[in-house]
């Protein structure tokens, strides 16, 4: 698509875009003001009607009021006499006045008099007795207390609705007391339909109150203006009856002029806003025209003949200051880049080493004849670039279709020269276009010589496979030799992993927590899993905290091991969870080296259970020393050799805080005075014996416990200094 047309479509879009939505937002905008100034009116003509129809209302309640303030009146309710009907109501009077009924009813309830009066026939005729006693159930109507009391409105009858007055029957001077209620009524029928429309000069009609619009109007409040039709709008409001009920609707009908008013303005602004586009349009094409797409034509012409001609010398005029200039200065500088790039492109094309051809390809593939030639590959053909241009290429190449390549998209041919001498090349070609022709460009590399090195290559080759034979031999030997230490180390390697795994399991099984501390800096190096569920902390967080923290809480510079020179620490220690509280244990710590280096190897066990069973042996202890203190002086003595076998047994617990070796002696330093202990609680056969005897020999149970601890402390001491 030109430029020009390209324009014209846009300013067009652009125009119908614009005219579209000015026409949209001015259409919205001004028929909303119509529509709303619309309903304004209609609603004023609803209120006229509704106001003629209350003062048709009125008009009745105020001649009611005439008649029921007469002398003769309130005298008639009472004797009922003749003269009054024949003389005052007769059928003049209800043409005249414009009813349809009179209703004469006293205090009691009862009707004294009524008739009904067809105002189309001018007729008269008893009132049916379903309307008196449809009126008489409206109390508001037929009881008045007093003589300011009155009640008028719509009462919806069986033939329809009607205008209806009650006023109390009272004196001429509108005394008391009352006597009674006079009622006068009139149809809302079409002749008084016609008459209010005739009054308001409105279209008006009356309406079933049972119909769909009713369910409308309640929804809108009791007044609606609908719409028609463009021409016709309607009003609705609703009549209620004197008890609240809707009795009809009121419907008004008027012509939209002011609707219609919008419409013909806004038809207007579109055209005068079409107008005015269609002008702009036509202007801003022909000054576009004139100063813009004439130089872009003139400046398409120019570049479309130098790309024609092939001329990349030639250069466009730049006139003016513009874009259009600096295009047109653009483009003489892209010809420059052209030119200097197709210079370029002679040098690199004519000075390489390879043999480049350019030749035409046919629709099936064929190769046709030649178009570009280097001047390598006119010299080492022997040809002149006049001759060889033009030859056929398969007359020069030949592709060796057997041959491989180590590249992909290479491959092996020959290219016969002027005198008919083969060269082998290696080639590579490309599909390319040309001058809208399609064509192969073909860069082949002269491998004549590449080939005369493979032949001495091959031979060299033979002369290295022999040498290769020979040496293969020893290697032979050599590898025998190597393969049987690799199998011995191999052997050696699995026995190390099982002897290390063997380890580990042990480590893993045992109850005793084992901890492995590099003595240089006191971290923790490693933990078994007894160690970290007695401290309660993951491997991750006790790997490389100070043992200090956890495991012997002493300050710095006051290992035993490392500060103090010894060689094994068997002592109790107050261990530190993670969570901080303190767990007595007896630990145990000594050098190992591992993996070439040393490290301390600390193992521990918890005894907090032994140390509450000795807090309550002692606390046992004392309780029963008390009672054997007071029980007789005959035990004194032996009282008091039973505190000293407690001081010795003291004095052995203090030797096993001193040294764990003597443990096992610290076991018989229990067991003695438990057994002494034994022996005084069946001489003494008291009640608490039996008690004494249990807990002592529940103490000489964890002893054995105790026993056996260390005995497995001791095997995997044992193991440890054998294995590590």
């Amino acid at each position: 698509m030109k430029i020009l047309t390209r324009t014209l479509v846009i300013i067009a879009l652009t125009l119908a875009c614009l005219l579209g939505t000015l026409a949209l937002v001015s259409g919205v905008l001004l028929l909303e003001s119509y529509t709303s100034l619309e309903e304004q009116e209609m609603q004023e003509q609803m209120q006229r009607a509704t106001r003629a129809l209350e003062n048709e209302i009125a008009s009745i309640n105020r001649m009611n009021e005439d008649w029921a303030q007469w002398d003769d009146t309130y005298a008639f309710i009472e004797d009922r006499n003749e003269e009054y009907i024949g003389s005052n109501i007769v059928d003049t009077t209800f043409s005249n006045l414009g009813l349809n009924l009179m209703l004469f009813v006293n205090n009691s309830g009862q009707i004294v008099f009524s008739e009904a009066f067809d105002l189309s026939s001018d007729t008269s005729s008893p009132l049916p007795g379903e309307i008196a006693a449809r009126i008489i159930a409206e109390e508001r109507l037929t009881h008045h207390p007093h003589t300011m009391s009155s009640g008028s409105g719509i009462l919806l009858l069986p033939e329809g609705p009607m205008l209806i007055s009650s006023q109390p029957i009272t004196t001429s001077a509108g005394e008391g007391p009352v006597r009674g209620a006079l009622l006068m009524g009139r149809y809302l029928d079409p002749a008084m339909i016609r008459h209010l429309a005739d009054t308001t000069q409105l279209s008006i009609a009356l309406l079933d109150p049972d119909g769909d619009m009713n369910a409308a109007l309640h929804e809108a409040g009791g007044v609606a203006v609908l719409p028609v039709d463009d021409k016709t709008i309607s009003g609705y409001t609703t009549l209620t009856d004197l008890s609240g009920t809707p009795a009809a609707v009121l419907r008004v009908d008027a012509p939209r002029t002011i609707y219609q008013q919008g419409l013909a303005a806004i038809t207007y602004l579109f055209f005068a806003l079409l107008a005015a586009g269609v002008v702009f349009g036509i202007a801003s094409v022909l000054l576009l025209k004139e100063s813009i797409l004439s130089r872009v034509a003139s400046l398409h012409a120019d570049v479309t003949a130098i790309g024609t001609s092939g001329a990349f010398a030639s250069r466009l005029p730049e006139t003016g200051d513009d874009e259009i200039a600096g295009l047109a200065g653009a483009i003489n500088g892209m010809l420059h880049a052209l030119e200097e790039s197709n210079d370029r492109y002679r040098l690199l094309f004519n000075t390489g080493s390879d043999l480049t051809l350019v030749y035409t390809v046919g629709d099936d593939g064929s190769p046709g004849k030649i178009l570009e030639a280097c001047d390598h590959a006119c010299s080492r053909l022997g040809y002149l670039r006049e001759e060889l241009l033009g030859l056929p290429a398969s007359a020069l190449i030949d592709r060796d279709t057997t041959a491989g390549s180590a590249s992909p998209g290479l491959y092996a041919a020959e290219i016969r020269g002027k005198d008919g001498t083969p060269i082998p090349v290696e080639a590579i070609s490309r599909d390319i276009t040309l001058d809208g022709r399609r064509a192969e460009l073909v860069v082949a590399r002269d491998i004549t010589e590449r080939r005369r090195a493979e032949k001495q290559l091959e031979q060299y080759r033979l002369h290295l496979e022999d040498l290769v034979r020979d040496r293969t031999s020893e290697l032979s030997a050599v590898n025998t030799h190597l393969k049987t230490e690799i199998d011995e180390r191999r052997r050696a390697e699995e026995d190390l992993r099982e002897s290390r795994q063997y380890l580990e399991t042990i480590l893993a099984s045992i109850q005793a927590g084992i901890v492995v501390i590099d003595p240089k800096t006191h971290l923790i190096a490693d933990a078994n899993p007894a160690a970290l569920r007695m401290i309660g902390a993951s491997r991750a967080e006790m790997l490389g905290k100070e043992c200090h923290r956890y495991i012997c809480p002493q300050q710095r510079g006051n290992c035993p091991i490392t500060d103090a020179g010894q060689r094994i620490d068997n002592a109790e220690r107050a261990l530190i969870t993670a969570h901080g509280t303190r767990l007595p244990i007896l630990k145990t710590v000594v050098p190992v080296h591992l993996k070439g280096e040393e490290y301390l190897l600390e193992s521990f066990i918890d005894i907090t259970e032994r140390k509450q069973a000795e807090e309550e042996l002692e606390k046992r202890v004392a309780e029963r020393t008390a009672d054997l203190q007071a029980a007789t002086e005959r035990l004194r003595e032996e009282i008091k050799e039973r505190t000293a076998l407690e001081a010795e047994k003291t004095k052995a617990y203090e030797q096993i805080d001193k040294n764990m070796e003597q443990f096992a002696i610290l076991n018989d330093h229990i067991r003695n005075p438990l057994q002494v202990i034994v022996g005084m609680a069946d001489l003494e056969e008291t009640p608490s014996s039996a008690r004494i005897i249990e807990q002592a020999m529940a103490i000489d149970g964890i002893v054995t416990e105790l026993d056996r601890g260390w005995i497995e402390s001791e095997k995997i001491r044992a193991f440890l200094r054998k294995h590590l």
